[in-house]
Order: C-alpha cells, then sequence, then structure tokens
C-alpha cells in the first residue's frame, strides 16, 4: 500500500512477530538484518505448511548475494537484508 514503517529497535519496540498474510494484495515487506539476523518471528498465514516451501521463493541478491527476497508472486515479496537464504532455519518461520 506504499506505506513505510520503520522500527530502528524492532527487539525493543513492543514487536514479538511479523504476520506474512497470502493472497492478501500487492505487498512489500523489508526486513533490515544486520544486528544478527531476524530478532522475531516470521509467521506466514496463508498458503504456506512448512519452512522448505517458503525457502524455494528464496533468491539471494545484492552485493555477494548477502540479501535473500521471496518472490511469493503478484507483486508479494519479503526482502530481508544482510542475511542469505542459507542463513534461514526452520525456527524463523511459523505456519499455521
Amino acid at each position: 500500500n506504499g506505506v513505510v514503517t520503520s522500527y530502528p529497535g524492532i527487539a525493543g519496540a513492543g514487536i514479538d512477530q511479523i504476520v506474512v498474510r497470502g493472497n492478501g494484495g500487492n505487498d512489500s515487506l523489508t526486513v533490515d538484518s544486520t544486528n544478527n539476523g531476524i530478532p522475531i518471528f516470521i509467521d506466514f498465514d496463508g498458503g504456506f505448511t512448512d519452512w522448505s516451501q517458503v525457502m524455494s521463493f528464496a533468491t539471494a541478491t545484492g552485493p555477494g548475494g548477502a540479501n535473500t527476497v521471496f518472490n511469493f508472486g503478484n507483486g508479494d515479496e519479503l526482502v530481508v537484508y544482510n542475511m542469505r537464504p542459507e542463513e534461514f532455519t526452520a525456527d524463523n518461520f511459523g505456519f499455521p
């Protein structure tokens, strides 16, 4: 929807998870994991059932492949800066 919200201290901002809803429109979420990976849980609600399914949409991008883009099609994407696809584990994600 074109809205950008920044939480520089996300772990201390009262946010304990990010919920990504499938088929809910053309949205983009950017997470900067500069400070030691993703400090919160990413919960996929809609269309995904496991970690390997989500990782099939992951592509390394940026200088030296340092970033990960999950391109789900139809303009829906999740961009995680400073975290390579191989650094994700099933513990980073949740499913309904």
